[in-house]
């Protein structure tokens, strides 16, 4: 009860006023539009690929520094290397695929985007077990052979045995390994095995740092075309530091 001046006033709302604005507070309730926030940082991205990339170059940096001559580069290949060296060797129309010196997968993802992975059996080759470990956390889904590429027809007949049964050879071989780097004999011994694991009109297609002119490039053109029977190079790729050349090499009819 309270009092004004001389007369007392209820404040016990008369029977059924209660239950007349709980009505009247539902019906609002119902009618009002809700409008729904998003929580703070909910907004929409794209998965990065930045830590994955980060972790790759430390763990390859790393295996630069315990095995130089055999990982051939501080960091691994930029994406201007990885497109230009997948390009104009028929990996769109390609029915077998290979891959050696894959490292941590740098150009791997390259040739994922090109090929019709309908009608194309791929697989990588990597002998280093720390980078081999590193690329089968980013690509777990592909066949990768920790191995040497000098096995390489071998590799090939035991992914064919499995997946491609009864296939000529190789349509592509996409090249990482720092094969200026290598002695004469196994970088020749190299490249024979690739040319006999292809079909013919098969392409390889490598990665150099040499310069065109100095003797080494000139010495690495040669022992291609000891083995092929067309050997090109594509314009530098400036995108890289240092600048890249891609030397594709075409296997003679056997």
């Amino acid at each position: 009860m309270a009092q004004v001046g001389n007369a007392k006033v209820s404040r016990t709302a008369p029977p059924g006023a209660k239950s007349d604005r709980a009505r009247h507070e539902r019906a609002a309730n119902q009618t009002e539009p809700k409008i729904a926030t998003k929580p703070r940082g909910a907004a929409a991205k794209r998965p990065s690929e930045a830590p994955s990339r980060v972790t790759s170059a430390i763990v390859f940096f790393r295996e630069f520094l315990r095995s130089p001559a055999a990982v051939g580069a501080l960091f691994p290949t930029s994406a201007a290397i990885g497109k230009a060296i997948t390009s104009r060797i028929g990996l769109e129309s390609a029915e077998f695929v290979a891959e050696i010196g894959a490292g941590t997968g740098p150009i791997t993802k390259h040739i994922l985007r090109t090929i019709n992975h309908q009608r194309c059996t791929f697989f990588a080759v990597e002998i280093n077990e720390k980078l081999a470990h590193e690329f089968r956390s980013r690509f777990p889904d592909v066949h990768l052979v920790c191995g040497d590429a000098l096995k390489l027809r071998s590799l090939a007949q035991q992914v064919r045995g499995a997946k491609h049964r009864g296939h000529a050879g190789l349509d592509a071989v996409v090249c990482a390994i720092p094969v200026s780097l290598l002695p004469a004999a196994a970088r020749n011994a190299l490249f024979e095995e690739v040319a006999k694991s292809l079909k013919p009109g098969g392409w390889l297609s490598l990665i150099t740092y040499q310069v065109p002119m100095t003797p080494k490039a000139r010495e690495l053109r040669r022992a291609l075309r000891a083995h092929f029977d067309e050997v090109r190079m594509l314009p530098p790729v400036w995108g890289s530091v240092p600048p890249g050349f891609i030397l594709q090499a075409r296997c003679r009819p056997k």
